[in-house]
């Protein structure tokens, strides 16, 4: 970017809180990766770009089928209006893209807009193989599930959470503020269904705080119908998602468990640091593995070592365990499936046009 003689320009699509926030830090990177200078307007207490012009214009550019953040209040909109306005970055409401070519994108109206690199930043989409499992799913392609988090008029020892699902009686946007309180209802009644108990049925929040940064160490906030906006509120995100991830940052050390190349130390300044080895005939690995936590223990070995590879150690969701344990488990379930074919006279081509929790409702 500094040593680029033209001007850049990026195509973000997406106009909810993650397209709009993403469109602002890259308006305020690139300001500050070409050198150029901010002025604070006071009455505002934003802060905005002072450009010289020398070298072009760089632009960002912001597509969205509908208004922006239109899940938020009308004044939180019209306030990352004014950001954008502000930052430079070129808003184009109610625009949706139909075609992608090669450095350029066409929106419905028939308008061509060019770009040198494009960004996707849409809302979450359920994968197409969850209706190829033949579970219930909503008009949107998620798994329908119920106050329990099992399969809404599915098999009861299905079980979903998170974006993959879509509550029943209790519709929720596709945030992660909303998944992640998922997990202990969803771990609670695992463990009651194993145990022959009663579920308990789960009711998640019906609103949320949310904080939208606009690149510039100033954040526009929202929670029901509050609208506010600040420097302070950026503060205040910022400690939220520090926090955040020092959960995941904290609990192991990066530098004293691995080499410069990531990988597991076997040395002796290694085994300085677990003292415990000293005393026993285990490896340092095994005594490495059996003191952690046991979220650290359940990933198993292979995971253990991506883990302590990785310098980001949250692996999105769906990645918390080694290949291995997850082809295992796979391949156990194949095997079940088989056995169930065999069971109802079907041969093992795979011929079966229904799941086998749908004949067994059947019969």
């Amino acid at each position: 970017v500094r040593a680029s003689e033209k001007p850049i320009s990026l195509a973000i699509v997406g106009g909810g809180a993650g397209g709009v926030e993403l469109a602002l830090a890259l308006a305020y990177r690139l300001q500050q990766e070409r050198g150029e200078s901010w002025a604070a307007d006071v009455k505002s207490d934003a802060v905005r770009p002072v450009t010289d012009g020398s070298q072009g214009r760089d632009i960002v550019k912001l597509f969205c089928a509908g208004p922006i953040l239109h899940s938020h209040p009308t004044a939180a909109a019209a306030a990352m209006r004014s950001c954008c306005t502000q930052a430079g970055v070129e808003l184009h409401e109610h625009a949706a893209v139909d075609c992608v070519e090669a450095g350029r994108l066409r929106t419905v109206d028939g308008t061509w807009h060019s770009f040198g690199e494009a960004l996707w930043c849409t809302q979450a989409g359920a994968a197409s193989w969850l209706k190829a499992t033949g579970l219930p799913t909503d008009d949107a392609g998620f798994l329908s599930v119920s106050g329990t988090l099992q399969s809404a008029g599915g098999p009861p020892e299905v079980f979903a959470a998170g974006d993959v699902a879509s509550m029943v009686a209790h519709s929720r946007p596709k945030a992660g503020v909303y998944a992640v309180r998922q997990g202990p209802p969803l771990a609670g009644n695992l463990r009651r269904y194993l145990t022959s108990q009663p579920l308990q049925p789960f009711k998640p929040q019906s609103q949320a705080l949310a904080l939208i940064t606009t690149g510039n160490r100033h954040a526009v906030g929202t929670y029901g119908w509050l609208t506010f906006q600040g420097n302070w509120a950026w503060k205040w995100k910022d400690r939220i998602d520090r926090n955040f991830m020092d959960k995941y940052g904290k609990m192991l050390s990066f530098d004293m468990m691995s080499d410069s190349d990531g990988s597991m130390s076997s040395s002796r300044s290694h085994k300085s640091f677990w003292p415990w080895s000293w005393f026993t005939n285990s490896s340092p690995e095994q005594q490495q593995q059996r003191n952690l936590p046991g979220a650290f223990q359940a990933a198993g070995a292979e995971g253990l070592q991506l883990l302590l590879a990785s310098k980001m150690r949250c692996g999105g969701c769906g990645a918390k365990v080694g290949s291995s344990t997850l082809s295992r488990v796979l391949q156990r379930v194949k095997q079940q499936l088989q056995q169930q074919q065999q069971q109802q006279g079907l041969d093992q081509v795979g011929q079966q046009q229904q799941p086998p929790w749908q004949l067994r409702q059947q019969e």
